[in-house]
């Protein structure tokens, strides 16, 4: 705390104890001038901290009431339509950024533009592929709708992390593995790459030129596995 003249006074234990309080030692910056002796009454405590307490009450009163006014707004706010998903995540990406970001309806927008946007190699699995974004537009209109009324909530994303039962025990484990390193960490290929081709083998046409066209061939391919 500050004292007289630039001094500064550093707290140290308690002095001593007595009905209704206690004391604090405080030592000055200055090595030359004595220690004091500052009381302290709980019952003073006790006030002080509830005219705090009751003060962060306020602002959090306030600031729910901000954020009341902020989402009926946005809500009033209409977000742009287009017939275009790949375009229509590109809106909903900005407007998600504006009316608060929201870390999960990123990462679903980043997800789907992926699945969308990434060009298929062979001509089997594009059909396949095809068959897979065409069922993923339902949830580009939950995303919409949500983000419209500004409901910051799960949405029912199952279709966009199938979960087949004919595959054998632990293919999520190399699954995540090429989702991470896509999204720029985890393992090298080498590590998880072959483990993939074997699981998947036979599934669909083993062509592709890059791990994000591999990555979204295999969720379109378990989008039909049972």
């Amino acid at each position: 705390m500050q004292g007289e003249n630039g001094e500064r006074l550093f707290a140290s234990w308690s002095g001593n104890f007595y009905g209704g309080g206690y004391s604090v030692i405080l030592y000055s910056n200055s090595p030359e001038k004595p220690f004091k002796e500052m009381s302290i009454y709980i019952h003073e405590l006790d006030v002080f901290l509830e005219e705090r307490y009751n003060y962060l009450d306020v602002l959090k009163n306030q600031i729910q009431e901000q954020r009341k006014s902020f989402n009926i707004n946005m809500q009033q706010r209409k977000i742009s339509q287009s017939n275009n998903p790949i375009e229509q995540l590109q809106i909903l990406r900005q407007e998600i950024y504006e009316r608060g970001e929201c870390d999960y309806f990123e990462f679903l927008v980043e997800q789907l533009q992926m699945i969308l946007g990434t060009p298929i190699t062979a001509k089997e699995n594009e059909e396949m592929v095809d068959r897979y974004r065409e069922c993923l537009k339902p949830l580009i209109n939950d995303l919409f709708n949500h983000v419209q009324n500004m409901e910051m909530s799960d949405i029912d994303d199952g279709v966009l992390f199938p979960k087949p039962t004919s595959l054998p025990n632990g293919y999520g484990y190399w699954l995540e593995k090429i989702s991470d390193y896509i999204s720029g960490a985890g393992y090298s290929p080498l590590y998880w790459e072959e483990r993939l081709k074997q699981i998947f083998a036979g599934k669909f046409i083993m062509e592709y030129k890059s791990y994000q066209e591999l990555y979204v061939i295999i969720l379109a391919c378990m989008n039909e596995l049972e």
